[in-house]
């Protein structure tokens, strides 16, 4: 005869045995398909909510108070939650790599301009930050940032890998031609990187902003 306490631990590993087989046939569909995704660009959480891509459609959950929460129904490859704030990328045309990139979107709470003037063209990342989001776009590897306090002609140029973190005040990159780290903050003036944030130097394969 079995206990509370048997009962809740089958519960639970029936659980988390269907949580893993969602998450493994998401990742094979995915890779089976050719794109080359990263697995972290397919689960997201933010300061309020989380997201995260299932067969290709997203599903978020968490506080919605400022229809963050509320995807759109188009296909994507990869999300990023911020605190009020959600953007994503549409996934390429059948038979295209991710590195064709995919067209922005964004929705949610857009008091600072952070998701509602995302730019044109197709991004291969993106990530969204406390009131602004930035993006590495596809055609040229630039980075692009849009939201609160960013003049976008002061953000770095030159070519970036797909690799961003756009934090609280500050965002990092990593940079196409040498892996280094590239970091600025957002001052009263617009962005401001130099000698205000100064990574270690070396060679990155991701960054990450608090």
């Amino acid at each position: 005869k079995q206990t509370k306490m048997q009962r809740f631990w089958l519960v639970a590993l029936v659980l988390s045995a269907l949580a893993i087989a969602a998450v493994a046939q998401t990742e094979a569909q995915v890779y089976h398909a050719g794109s080359g995704l990263a697995y972290e660009n397919l689960f997201s959480a933010g300061g309020r909510h989380t997201c995260f891509i299932n067969s290709s459609k997203l599903l978020c959950w968490g506080d919605c108070e400022l229809n963050n929460c509320f995807p759109p129904s188009d296909d994507f490859f990869s999300v990023s939650a911020g605190y009020w704030h959600t953007c994503a990328l549409k996934l390429p045309a059948e038979g295209l790599p991710a590195e064709a990139g995919g067209d922005i979107v964004c929705w949610g709470s857009g008091y600072a301009l952070q998701e509602s003037v995302p730019p044109k063209g197709k991004a291969v990342a993106i990530n969204a930050g406390f009131a602004h989001t930035c993006a590495v776009m596809a055609a040229d590897r630039s980075l692009r940032c849009w939201g609160y306090k960013v003049d976008e002609s002061e953000v770095p140029g030159g070519k970036f890998a797909a690799v961003v973190s756009a934090g609280n005040r500050q965002t990092c990159a990593v940079r196409l031609e040498d892996s280094a780290a590239v970091c600025f903050t957002l001052s009263e003036g617009g962005p401001s990187w130099e000698g205000e944030l100064d990574p270690p130097g070396g060679q990155f394969a991701s960054v990450a902003c608090g």
